[in-house]
């Protein structure tokens, strides 16, 4: 047994768990077998199908039972020690096991919340082409993702209870009431994107093996998106200039639709007040570009080398309500380098941000 180090994990979780849809939402993105188990009783709290799928069980008997009654009694997650030693040292455990011709990497990592250690188990099928270093890049996003995603969702969900409260205990003006609906409004919204994220990244690994050799019309495809941003931004003022009638590329529509929309959607956030988004297409003769401009907050030539950088929201005074989980132009620069293009932006603080698209012809 090998006492695991903070080299591979840099801290220990901190997530909050006195919501356990939040926590099963978290677990469920993730594309790697995990489960939550609770420090006394070993009881498990929520676990996701590629857990389930490892262990060669039906989610259901999963949750609710206790490890050392649904796992096989020579499994090492079966092992109640290990739990002890986690919840006690608050350090983390792994190794390997062999089942079958198929290896696995387990591991036991402390999460705490609610006053309590409690135990995030997980297991990963280890090909035998895989180095350590992707291992430990897994095991990063992991922890990075969870980190980011239990604090973000916990701030918004804290806006509505309080709102919510204070309308059901009535006694608000009318002018209160209205104000208060539109703040639950709002963080609705941004829950909205939270969520969205959350779908992004159980997919991130998806986007390199996409099938891309669908037709995709990008004149089309932009006119449907403007559309789609006038009807959730209605006061907002998008000029759209499309030189190109019918701009047919390949790739996979998905996953190039998921990329403008990020663009676009990040514009209209950003803008300023009451805003507006320049959307334009060109022809060249490798590429198809795509132009989004915004007369927003811009961003500052220091902070912009962490535009791609996944799991990095930059944050600032003035965007904070806007920022998501740092996932978007990560994944639109992930999905325009697996069609063979690239993005680039230009931004200024106060006079906003332009982003280029270029997808190959």
């Amino acid at each position: 047994m090998r006492d695991v180090r903070p080299s591979l994990v840099e801290a220990s979780l901190e997530i909050e768990l006195q919501d356990p849809r939040v926590v099963a939402e978290l677990i469920a993105a993730i594309p790697v077998g995990l489960a939550l188990v609770h420090p006394f009783d070993l009881r498990i709290m929520a676990a996701n199908l590629a857990m389930a799928s490892a262990l060669e069980v039906v989610p259901e008997a999963l949750i609710g039972g206790r490890v050392v009654q649904v796992l096989p009694e020579n499994h090492p997650l079966a092992d109640p020690t290990h739990y002890r030693e986690v919840t006690a040292t608050a350090r983390h455990l792994e190794g390997r096991l062999q089942h079958g011709d198929r290896t696995w990497r387990w591991f036991l990592r402390p999460l705490r919340g609610s006053g309590l250690v409690y135990v995030l188990a997980g297991l990963v099928e280890v090909g035998h082409d895989v180095e350590v270093d992707e291992l430990r890049e897994i095991n990063q996003v992991k922890t990075d993702f969870l980190n980011l995603a239990s604090h973000e969702l916990r701030t918004p969900l804290g806006v509505i209870n309080g709102y919510a409260s204070l309308l059901s205990q009535g006694g608000l003006t009318e002018e209160h009431q209205r104000l208060a609906g539109l703040r639950i409004y709002e963080k609705g919204r941004q829950l909205t994107r939270l969520l969205t994220g959350l779908s992004q990244v159980a997919r991130l690994d998806e986007i390199r093996t996409a099938p891309r050799d669908e037709p995709v019309d990008l004149t089309a495809l932009l006119v449907e998106l403007v559309a789609e941003a006038e009807r959730h931004y209605p006061d907002l003022a998008i000029e759209i200039e499309l030189q190109v009638p019918e701009a047919s590329a390949r790739g996979n529509a998905f996953w190039l639709r998921t990329a403008f929309h990020e663009v676009l959607d990040n514009a209209a956030r950003f803008r300023g007040t009451p805003g507006r988004v320049d959307v334009a297409l060109v022809e060249r003769p490798d590429a198809f570009v795509v132009t989004v401009r915004d007369d927003g907050f811009g961003i500052d030539e220091s902070l912009q080398p962490l535009l791609f950088q996944r799991f990095t929201p930059i944050e600032t005074d003035t965007n904070r309500h806007l920022v998501g989980l740092g996932i978007g132009l990560f994944l639109v620069r992930e999905v325009l380098a697996a069609h063979g293009g690239q993005i680039q932006i230009q931004s200024h603080p106060s006079t906003g941000t332009s982003a280029t698209l270029q997808v190959p012809r």
